[in-house]
């Protein structure tokens, strides 16, 4: 009866306190953004997708000045930027997809950690 009930945060925390487990620092880390300065752009998904409307706007306005109207203007500007974006764009591409990586890496260290801690519990 005098059993308390603890919450998967609170043996998760003491789990990593008493294991010296350094997961979950590396993740915590990365999800302040800590560390990111020298990897490249502190938001790469964000700048990757601006540069990409960015350059979609860009070729529709050209293609409208040259004469292309209604769908045939879309069609192209899609075709057109994102070929543009393939071949320019590639570093912010591999500069996003590393963050993403990282993320999901880190979202499934947690997971586990937390999958650990429950089976711990029984």
């Amino acid at each position: 009866m005098g059993k308390s009930v603890r919450t998967l945060r609170d043996v998760s925390s003491h789990d990593h306190e008493v294991s010296g487990d350094h997961v979950e620092d590396a993740t915590e880390a990365a999800d302040a953004g800590i560390g990111q300065a020298a990897e490249g752009p502190s938001h790469p998904v964000v700048l990757y997708t601006l540069a990409r409307v960015a350059l979609l706007l860009v070729t529709a306005g050209l293609l409208y000045l040259l004469g292309a109207r209604s769908w045939f203007l879309v069609v192209l500007a899609l075709v057109i930027s994102g070929l543009v974006s393939y071949l320019v764009l590639g570093s912010l591409r591999d500069a996003m997809s590393a963050r993403l990586d990282r993320r999901i890496g880190a979202a499934r260290a947690r997971r586990e950690a937390a999958a650990r801690a429950e089976d711990d519990l029984y």
